[in-house]
């Protein structure tokens, strides 16, 4: 009669403890070096950015102290929520690790940067145009800051997950989950535990049930699997992860409910498959999953809603998929300025699907880096700040996705991008990729970019890039800007101005709400092996001397000339803030159709309604078919 759960859990603490002393100087030495890359002076202008990191104590995962050079000493201030086993079940403890309040930790540390310029502009094309702003240049440095020091804490999560797996299992006589790799389970099934035995969850009878929310989704279709679990709450579902581990393929079938954050990492399933899959129509909700250096997962019908910084990470994962699925902020109120979050974050990751998702009130919606082989397909991204950023992967499809209703804070300096390539403290740019058939479409008094592919570090270009029959209806000078890249491919894309590219200026309001306008363009500057045919747009690519275009086609404007936009398009000119992309077809007859030029007819784009089986049925195929 030794311990109970929660005695076990601060065992499990203190055996954590003895290698974290180690393991918070490696942090440390990640804040310096990512700062370092990225030129920024973290602290005060004298002395290193973190002199040590001290553990005292009164010292747990989530209140660390940071000793530096400044006025003040910064702590990460320790959650209310009491660290035990129930509220570890219950996702509690992690979600109420403030990731905010490290980011607010972070900053507070870069008071100088005086090294920075002013703006980094554009230089491969020669535009005015801000690039990217030190204020951008320190966020970005602070997501990679922030992903260093989440992953340092990870180590001791780990620990302390399978030591608590350990002692649940022994209360509960549950069976004990496989080791973590690199993590030593203690074997606690012969202990004799104190104090009242922990409750076991038992699913109710299906004749008590409540009437579904909707009807459930067959499963006979998916691939065979050696079991099938249905699971109401977070325990069944850790129980059912778990066994999974050694099964043949599983489909964890997941009914309505709040299942807090979900940490299911380094878990490989080399046996099969796990599906984890919503029950009926009503989408279970998480505050977060992450899945870093798992393998073999497909998850299909659940809500993701919550403050997280990262509402899903596949950091280091390989072989999964996401689809049907909604990623929102903890308030959806379509008002992505009081939010900091991404949905998605893939990095150092490979074979990753992410098809027929909604990301909507978010700062950005995917991230992806140091990766191969990564389809994003059939997805809405709306109601954010901005869109994509994506460096150094190879093999990246991006297909039929639908991005609208952006709203940066003018006011503040962010210029969004639909999606942008850049390599900042990379050796490599983006290779082997397609950008196919997506509609961007951002009328309105906001300018946001279209396609921004630069590469920031000349020595590291992008190669071979296909874009085709793309649409962006926007005022941005930048509709589709390619810089640094060897093997491009331009065909049948549409890029038209909005009402607001007339404007011809950069006046914004005073709210931020609301920026100046441009006409927009397709170019490839510093670009080589370019072939541009068959566009049509507001002017035709601007090209390098030497490189290929022929048969495109200019809509006329009031400085460059052109066709008559009725002699392209059926009703004219767009309009409207958010115009249907059946109006960006190309008349029907016409000289430009005649030629094949622009979107010959509309195409689905944007998440179906396939229902949660028939969207992982769909992106299933997608994913063995590769980018």
């Amino acid at each position: 009669m030794l311990f109970n759960k929660g005695l076990a859990l601060c065992s499990a603490m203190v055996l954590a403890a003895v290698p974290y002393q180690a393991m918070a100087q490696s942090t440390v030495q990640l804040v310096e070096d990512d700062a370092r890359d990225a030129g920024v002076v973290l602290g005060g202008s004298t002395g290193g950015v973190v002199r040590t990191a001290q553990l005292s104590s009164a010292t747990s995962v989530s209140n660390v102290l940071i000793a530096a050079p400044v006025a003040t000493t910064s702590t990460v201030a320790a959650p209310a929520t009491t660290f035990n086993s129930s509220t570890f079940l219950r996702g509690e403890w992690f979600s109420s690790l403030n990731t905010d309040s490290l980011r607010t930790l972070l900053s507070s540390l870069t008071p100088a940067t005086s090294n920075l310029p002013g703006t980094v502009t554009d230089t491969t094309t020669g535009d005015a145009t801000v690039v990217e702003t030190v204020t951008e240049v320190v966020r970005d440095t602070v997501e990679t800051v922030t992903d260093a020091v989440a992953g340092a804490v990870d180590a001791v999560v780990d620990t302390v997950v399978a030591v608590v797996d350990a002692a649940v299992g022994a209360v509960t006589g549950a069976s004990q989950p496989t080791a973590t790799a690199g993590v030593t389970v203690p074997d606690l099934s012969g202990a004799q535990l104190a104090g009242p035995s922990a409750p076991v969850v038992v699913p109710p009878a299906v004749d008590d049930q409540a009437a579904p929310a909707g009807p459930s989704q067959p499963t006979g279709q998916l691939p065979a699997v050696e079991k099938t679990f249905d699971v109401y709450d977070r325990a069944q579902l850790w129980t059912a992860l778990n066994e999974a581990l050694n099964l043949s393929g599983a489909i964890i079938r997941i009914h309505p409910g709040n299942y807090g954050s979900l940490l299911w990492k380094k878990r490989l399933h080399t046996k099969g498959r796990v599906f984890l899959v919503a029950a009926t129509a009503e989408k279970p909700v998480f505050t977060k999953m992450d899945f870093g250096g798992s393998q073999n997962i497909a998850i299909s019908g659940v809500k993701v809603a919550s403050g997280e910084s990262v509402l899903i990470s596949f950091y280091g994962a390989k072989d999964v998929l996401l689809t049907d699925t909604m990623l929102t902020s903890a308030n959806n109120d379509r008002n992505p300025w009081d939010n900091g979050n991404t949905g998605i974050h893939i990095r150092s990751a490979a074979d990753v699907t992410v098809s027929d998702v909604t990301f909507e009130d978010l700062r950005l919606a995917i991230y992806v880096q140091r990766s191969a082989n990564v389809i994003v397909r059939y997805n809405t991204m709306n109601w954010l700040r901005e869109g994509m950023n994506v460096a150094a992967t190879d093999r990246f499809l991006l297909h039929r996705n639908y991005f609208t209703e952006f709203h940066p804070n003018y006011a503040k300096g962010e210029h969004p991008d639909t999606v942008q390539f850049w390599n900042v403290n990379e050796t490599a740019g983006v290779s082997n990729s397609k950008l196919i058939e997506n509609v961007m479409i951002h009328g309105g008094c906001r300018a946001v970019q279209g396609f921004f592919l630069g590469a920031e570090r000349a020595a590291y270009w992008h190669s071979n890039l296909e874009i085709r029959g793309n649409v962006y209806y926007g005022s941005s000078p930048h509709g589709i800007s390619v810089s640094r890249t060897n093997g491009l491919k331009l065909a049948n894309n549409v890029v038209v101005a909005s009402p607001n590219g007339d404007r011809n200026n950069s006046d914004r309001s005073a709210d931020g709400k609301c920026s100046g306008g441009y006409s927009p363009r397709m170019r490839a500057s510093t670009s080589t092996n370019v072939e541009a045919f068959n566009n049509v747009g507001m002017t035709t690519p601007l090209l390098a001397d030497g490189e290929v275009k022929y048969d495109n086609w200019d809509i006329v404007d009031a400085f460059y000339g052109g066709l008559p936009w009725a002699d392209v398009f059926v009703n004219g000119r767009m309009t409207s803030d958010t115009p249907a992309l059946s109006e960006f077809v190309t008349k029907d007859p016409s000289l430009t159709r005649t030629k094949k030029g622009g979107i010959l007819e509309a195409f689905p784009h944007g998440m179906r309604k396939l229902g949660t089986t028939g969207a992982l049925l769909d992106a299933l195929a997608a994913h063995a078919k590769g980018a």
